[in-house]
């Protein structure tokens, strides 16, 4: 699965930090996650979901959000919508390259979302209530 949900995948977005803002629009993912874990449980209750590409806005990302602190508020989102739903791989769209990269292209330091990564993967497991 792919999770692409903030941006049209036409070109950039000029509302993209009211998006990642918006806990109503943020929230639009978990029925994909619901209906997925759902098709699991019927057709392939050995298997698990995966999302294997995500960053949030297409096009490589929105400059000056997408590798800013701001997008840590998608992403901690989607991670924690994620982990509710028993996924067990989450892929970042990159790890060096774009906007939403984890590192800076560049320079290679890590882009707040590398801390906001780091944080949930050290965190302690707790409960998902969701509604």
């Amino acid at each position: 699965m792919g999770v692409f949900g903030l941006e049209d995948p036409n070109g950039s977005d000029e509302h993209l930090e009211r998006k990642i803002l918006d806990p109503e629009r943020l929230s639009r993912v978990e029925s994909i996650f619901g209906n997925l874990s759902e098709t699991i449980k019927i057709y392939g209750p050995w298997s698990s979901a995966w999302v294997g590409e995500a960053g949030g806005a297409y096009n490589s990302g929105g400059n000056h959000v997408s590798n800013r602190f701001l997008n840590s508020f998608w992403y901690l989102d989607q991670l924690g919508i994620a982990s509710c739903y028993n996924t067990k791989v989450y892929c970042r769209q990159t790890l060096i390259g774009g906007n939403y990269g984890l590192l800076n292209a560049t320079t290679f330091a890590p882009n707040p979302d590398y801390y906001s990564f780091v944080a949930s993967v050290n965190g302690k497991e707790g409960s998902c209530d969701l509604k």
